[in-house]
């Protein structure tokens, strides 16, 4: 717990300088109709390695054990289908053709095979410390995505249906940890 804690702090540090360093959204939170965001090949690389960064935290969670890689699985897939449809838009947005988004999408999905196998090959004698830090590292991430990007938004506007999100979501994870 204590290695998963250091790098869950540690992550969550590390994606707030690398925020503060570099522009990661085009519109500023407090720009109300912001309706472009470029992507650029800089937003490409960074969209890449988060999904072969998901993939080792995969081969990481398999090796923490079956219930956290079916959390963890989950995750990933309900993760990437949203990510999916956002990536769609902003490709289309940016200029894209049908068949270069396609391919981007593709790319992004190979990305995390390519994490998982890439780990799992060199994973074999991975002890209880390195899985901890692997998935303390994923879950700060997680939180600081939650705390500097989603909380915000929430706020900003009066959304009923963001309620009942949060509901299924806590319903979510209260079943999955039910059956797990």
């Amino acid at each position: 717990p204590r290695l998963a804690g250091l790098a869950a702090f540690g992550a969550f540090a590390l994606c707030y300088v690398a925020e503060s360093l570099a522009m990661g959204d085009s519109c500023h939170e407090a720009v109300e109709d912001c309706h472009s965001h470029a992507l650029g090949a800089a937003a490409l690389t960074g969209i890449l390695v988060h999904s072969f960064i998901d993939g080792v935290n995969l081969s990481a969670a398999r090796l923490a054990g079956a219930n956290t890689l079916i959390a963890a699985g989950l995750s990933v897939i309900v993760c990437h289908l949203a990510d999916g449809f956002t990536l769609t838009t902003l490709f289309g947005r940016s200029g894209f053709r049908r068949e270069a988004i396609l391919s981007l999408l593709a790319a992004v999905g190979l990305s995390t095979a390519a994490g998982a196998a890439l780990a799992s090959a060199s994973s074999a004698g991975l002890g209880p410390g390195p899985t901890s830090l692997l998935l303390g590292f994923a879950g700060g991430c997680f939180v600081y995505v939650g705390a500097a990007d989603i909380i915000p938004r929430l706020h900003r506007e009066r959304d009923p249906a963001a309620l009942v999100f949060f509901a299924a979501g806590a319903a979510a994870m209260a079943g999955l940890h039910a059956l797990l």
